[in-house]
């Protein structure tokens, strides 16, 4: 029953890519959008390291002011 089920998913992947690549309009589409979902995921996390990085060597090197009352460029916050 199981390999049965496996060969009628088979065939009807098949049948719904060979519709898409007739389709020319479909075909591109779906090549462009498949290809920035897998690209675009990729983007997110390289840019959430960097950023991560960025963060853990500013802190390193005592750019963030645990207090928030004095600045890195030594002006003062004036709070009222």
């Amino acid at each position: 029953m199981a390999a049965y089920l496996r060969s009628l998913v088979r065939v009807s992947m098949g049948e719904g890519l060979r519709f898409l690549w007739a389709e020319p309009f479909l075909g591109v589409t779906t090549l462009i959008f498949g290809l920035c979902n897998f690209i675009g995921t990729g983007l997110v996390l390289t840019t959430i390291v960097i950023a991560e990085r960025a963060v853990n060597m500013m802190r390193a090197n005592n750019f963030i002011c645990r207090d928030h009352t004095t600045r890195p460029w030594g002006g003062q916050v004036i709070t009222g």
